[in-house]
């Protein structure tokens, strides 16, 4: 009997042991539920996350799609556009080298006329040159011959007064003659 209660208490004990290892295993899987809980919830938003990514990662590479195929299109459209601005180019500057040309050679033909005649005048001036020396050589003639003439030869106010009155009978005769002219006109206009 008292082995027997000696078991029953051994056994009590070990039956409090156990409980007690049972309860802390109870609180240890209600730790364990409480995370497993808590990581499945984490779980599901990481897989709503992960929809939402994909989902978002699928509209990123549709607007990436478009984008590249805009980007394509403006590209050409560049390419394009450069390409014409290169021809408009070497058709301004085919026509600016033209043009340059024209006036260049029309300048030249100007000047060429200009070397020509300035030519011409540096001729001339140099027979004028030659003429004015011989000129001044005459006028030193002439200075010495006019030093020599005395004031009396230069008088001449008998000729002068001669002069004025054949002036005066001159218009006096013109006068007539215009009279007769329109007289005899206005016979013939009355004939």
């Amino acid at each position: 009997m008292l082995r027997q209660l000696r078991d029953a208490a051994k056994a009590k004990e070990y039956f409090e042991a156990v409980q007690k290892d049972l309860a802390s295993q109870q609180e240890r899987i209600g730790a364990v539920s409480g995370t497993v809980e808590r990581l499945a919830a984490a779980v599901a938003a990481l897989t709503e996350g992960m929809a939402s990514l994909q989902e978002a990662a699928s509209r990123l590479e549709e607007r990436s799609a478009k984008a590249t195929a805009r980007m394509e299109a403006l590209t050409e459209k560049l390419r394009n556009e450069l390409n014409d601005f290169r021809l408009v180019k070497r058709k301004l500057d085919e026509t600016v080298a033209r043009r340059l040309k024209e006036e260049f050679e029309a300048t030249i033909g100007t000047l060429q006329a200009d070397v020509k005649s300035y030519n011409g005048l540096k001729a001339g001036l140099s027979g004028v040159s030659s003429e004015l020396t011989s000129l001044k050589a005459e006028m030193s003639k002439f200075m010495a011959i006019s030093i020599n003439l005395k004031a009396g030869d230069f008088e001449l106010a008998r000729y002068a007064k001669r002069l004025e009155q054949d002036d005066a009978e001159k218009l006096r005769l013109m006068r007539r003659i215009d009279g007769l002219e329109r007289m005899v006109a206005r016979q013939r206009r009355t004939r």
